[in-house]
């Protein structure tokens, strides 16, 4: 496998992945978010970047069965029925809903690479099980959100440690470009638990905000084996192929 890591993505970001499967990382928080709400059953996710495309898609869904999702900065967008904190995609919200995710960091990203074929989500809490699903994949990109254009802390451990399990998987037969090789270095300086979180940047800004809950649910490695996966702007629980790798 050929896998190459891109640790942030700024404005002029552009990236061919019409013939590539794709991953999205994102620790802090919307990855984190839609694996819990897909973990706890949400039927679908649809990822808008502006509020107003995501108020006309959720009236269009139909509001009986579908929620809008979102913040501003941190804070939930106004009208808006859920934030971006994982903590609030419990069954009893979300179990069975549709819902339109908008956020001012992560959404940017399912944008750009809208014309992969399969774009999967991942964070710490299922980062093992989107390594497996991958698994049959002979080339790879693999995307870090980052903190609006920077690199952030936290996706650059969680890729390092994707990689680590992508090389378990596959054993020695992965070409990693310069970033992969750099993630997979920070990573091993790294104990992923809730004070490695709330010691990095943003982690330290959820803290001030009082989203303690969220550093508690984002830093929990392994807890899901669910996979988020993208297929034409519409996020679903990626579906196993009997047939061999996808």
């Amino acid at each position: 496998m050929h896998l190459d890591l891109f640790l942030t993505v700024t404005e002029d970001f552009k990236l061919d992945v019409t013939d590539q499967s794709v991953v999205i990382i994102d620790v802090l928080r919307t990855g984190s978010s839609i694996v819990q709400a897909m973990a706890n059953g949400a039927q679908e996710i649809y990822p808008r970047v502006s509020t107003e495309e995501a108020i006309k898609l959720a009236s269009s869904l139909g509001r009986e069965d579908s929620m809008l999702c979102g913040t501003s900065g941190y804070t939930m967008t106004e009208g808006f029925d859920l934030g971006n904190s994982p903590a609030e995609f419990v069954p009893e919200k979300v179990d069975g809903k549709r819902l339109v995710m908008s956020t001012t960091n992560g959404m940017r990203v399912f944008d750009l690479v809208d014309d992969s074929p399969s774009v999967l989500v991942c964070s710490f809490m299922n980062v093992k099980a989107v390594a497996k699903a991958v698994s049959g994949e002979n080339s790879l990109a693999v995307v870090c959100v980052g903190a609006e254009g920077d690199v952030s802390l936290e996706d650059t451990v969680c890729a390092g440690l994707f990689i680590e399990c992508v090389h378990q998987q596959n054993g020695a037969d992965i070409e990693l470009n310069d970033a992969g090789r750099l993630a997979k270095s920070v990573r091993e300086h790294f104990k992923v638990d809730k004070e490695f979180l709330a010691g990095t940047e943003r982690g330290g800004k959820l803290r001030e905000g009082g989203f303690e809950m969220d550093l508690d649910l984002c830093s929990q490695v392994d807890i899901y084996s669910v996979v988020p996966e993208m297929k034409e702007s519409v996020v679903r629980l990626m579906q196993k192929d009997t047939n061999g790798p996808h």
